[in-house]
């Protein structure tokens, strides 16, 4: 019986593990690649808002933090770039 706890458990972070990844890689690579930062940022957040929902809340939140600050730089790294 506690295996098959365990093994729920841990098949029900996907949304969150997937969106702090997105969101570490958008933080990555945000000064180098122009676009990919803001897409993955977005695809971070639809992604940590779904596993927020469903799976619990704290990977959910670091990878919405991570994400949000991603595309914040990246949008600030445009507009230094445009003036």
């Amino acid at each position: 019986m506690e295996e098959e706890t365990k093994k729920v458990s841990n098949e029900k972070k996907g949304f969150n593990v997937t969106a702090l990844i997105l969101g570490i890689f958008s933080l990555i690579i945000c000064y180098f690649i122009p676009v990919l930062p803001f897409i993955t940022g977005i695809i971070a957040i639809i992604f940590g808002v779904m596993g927020m929902k469903k799976e619990g809340k704290y990977l959910g939140v670091a990878g919405l933090v991570c994400s949000i600050i991603a595309i914040f730089i990246h949008i600030a790294t445009l507009v230094g770039l445009l003036i």
